[in-house]
């Protein structure tokens, strides 16, 4: 049995040069699946105007004894993996489920059942450039073959060398579940109770492994792939899920007019200022993008003026007045004007959703001429932004502190990247919600706040490990499934030990509840994951050496990410009361 840690995606005759996941550095994408029948369809990419994919179409069929499929699109990549990286993150793709009918078959008998898929494509595919997964295999397993585009069936040893990384799709969900990879039979096998080779009886007892995954990236030219997917069990109905994904090519961005005069996009900001940047990513540069940080307002009503002094123009800034609540949030906090689409039809950088109301006037809360979205008191209550609505159970003291760090430099500290929608926080701060309920779930909120910590801490392990991975070495990957084995534990114990109890008001019959947390525990488990991030960190530092910057290094050091996390924990109460007068 090989060595399968992860590998880089590289190859002397694939696209990945220079560092880059795709050719001329355009980011991947996945294929939108279609049915044309119960158990065939077709796959095709569709990456916008003037991207097309390096992977050609196809027709797909399934035989065998399926149970059902359907064009999908949950089971995204909650879990860091290499796919991800270069072909994106999987949240809005279409997948192809499938569910094999049980086995009903005695231990040891011959597996009766399968679902073979397979996939002919429209034309020879490129010996690079794409690759597939295979996620959320439970107590069942598949195995890959194919046809080159010479018509011969290509050896497993090839197929071997296909494989990149096995990983965990949700690792939130049920701890760390990591499949087994069979090089000799080429197959990807889910139960963490059996060997790493694949099975053809029914084996019986087996552990469901939730969400383990794996994916591949193939490196010859194929005419057609196959994946027969089978179950261990004796009676079980799993499926799983396939995702395809490809590089783009052939995008040619418009050359920009001189940079002395021009403005392109007419939104009033000069391209010399803008550049041929891409900040949100939307594969429109910033001088021809209306909405150059991707937030729903136009970049001519930000304009080029820095609110917050951070040093990032409002146009670019994602929170322009540094109140960590969001532009997008209080440009339309109570989500009656903006329904995004993630669609840009006429590619002018704005949704199409947002169009009709990226012209509406700005929210202005207290309508004293400020807008919302630079006003850092939007209620005028003489109470900041950020306090009251990350003030989630009401006491009035905040409960989600910000980090100081902003990683990607968008504007927004990394504490609050999560908090996108105006379900997420309290909208206290634009004068709603001025008083706790009289009757709630007593330890919920400041159980949120620990959580909230935790994640803020657990996510340097692969925000590290991808740092490592674009210096060109090996991702630490069984740290990062150290550490979300840790977190994972670390959960359990909060939920059992600190239960939710619902308090019966009004507040003269309200009886203190007492709750028997082992804090203890929890600050224990907070500082395992705490040595796990500093073991990325310091694997990322050797990686990555330090440019010289004359800028003055403001980040907190891990050590401040712990210290947040055991000041929430000591805040869970020992007894409570929410009700009030």
């Amino acid at each position: 049995m090989r060595n399968d840690r992860p590998r880089r995606p590289c190859s002397p005759h694939n696209l990945y040069a220079n560092g880059r996941p795709c050719k001329q550095g355009l980011r991947g994408g996945y294929v939108i699946w279609s049915k044309a029948g119960s158990t065939a369809g077709v796959g095709a990419f569709s990456f916008g105007s003037g991207r097309v994919s390096v992977l050609p179409g196809f027709a797909w069929n399934i035989s065998g004894k399926p149970l059902s499929v359907r064009v999908a699109d949950d089971e995204p990549f909650d879990g860091g993996n290499s796919m991800q990286g270069i072909y994106g993150q999987a949240n809005d793709a279409t997948n192809l489920n499938i569910r094999v009918q049980a086995n009903n078959a005695q231990r040891g008998a011959p597996i009766p059942h399968s679902a073979v898929l397979t996939i002919v494509f429209d034309a020879a595919t490129p010996a690079s450039g794409w690759g597939f997964s295979v996620i959320d295999l439970d107590v069942d397993q598949v195995t890959i073959s194919a046809i080159d585009a010479s018509g011969a069936q290509v050896p497993k040893a090839t197929i071997d060398r296909w494989f990149i990384q096995k990983f965990d799709a949700n690792p939130s969900q049920d701890g760390v579940n990591i499949p087994s990879w069979d090089a000799i039979g080429a197959a990807v096998v889910g139960s963490e109770s059996r060997s790493t080779r694949a099975r053809s009886t029914v084996e019986g007892n087996l552990t469901d492994s939730e969400a383990a995954s794996a994916w591949f990236q193939p490196d010859v030219s194929l005419k057609s792939l196959t994946l027969e997917y089978e179950s261990l069990q004796e009676n079980a109905t799993p499926s799983y899920h396939v995702l395809v994904g490809a590089c783009a090519t052939t995008f040619v961005a418009p050359t920009p007019t001189p940079m002395s005069s021009g403005d392109s996009d007419g939104d009033t900001i000069p391209d010399a200022i803008e550049g041929s940047g891409d900040s949100d990513n939307d594969d429109m540069p910033n001088y021809l993008d209306l909405d150059s940080d991707g937030d729903t307002i136009p970049d001519s009503i930000e304009g080029s003026d820095d609110t917050d002094g951070d040093g990032i123009p409002d146009y670019l800034d994602g929170d322009s007045d540094d109140d960590d609540v969001s532009d997008r949030i209080e440009r339309d906090a109570d989500g009656s004007q903006c329904i995004e689409t993630n669609l840009d039809a006429n590619r002018n950088g704005i949704d199409d959703g947002v169009v009709s109301c990226s012209a509406a006037p700005l929210s202005d809360d207290d309508t004293d001429g400020n807008p919302d979205l630079t006003d850092t008191d939007s209620d005028n209550d003489g109470k900041t932004d950020g306090d009251e609505a990350y003030d989630m159970d009401g006491d009035g003291s905040r409960d989600i502190p910000p980090s100081g760090e902003d990683e990607n430099n968008n504007g927004i500290d990394d504490a609050f990247e999560s908090f996108t929608t105006p379900d997420k926080i309290n909208l206290r701060y634009l004068g709603e919600d001025t008083k706790a309920p009289c009757s709630s779930t007593t330890t919920s909120a400041q159980k949120r706040a620990v959580l909230n910590r935790l994640s803020a801490l657990a996510a340097r392990v692969p925000q590290f490990s991808q740092r490592v991975r674009s210096c060109g070495k090996s991702s630490p990957q069984t740290l990062v499934r150290n550490a979300a084995a840790a977190r994972r534990a670390f959960e359990v114990s909060l939920e059992r030990s600190f239960t939710n109890s619902v308090l019966s008001c009004p507040a003269t019959v309200c009886s203190s509840v007492s709750a028997k947390g082992d804090k203890t525990q929890l600050l224990r488990q907070a500082g395992t994951i705490f040595r796990y991030a500093k073991q990325a960190k310091q694997l990322a530092q050797r990686a990555c050496p330090a440019t010289p910057s004359t800028k003055p290094e403001t980040r907190p050091r891990t050590e401040a990410y712990l210290a947040a996390l055991q000041a929430e924990i000591r805040k869970l109460p020992s007894s409570f009361s929410d009700c009030q007068e």
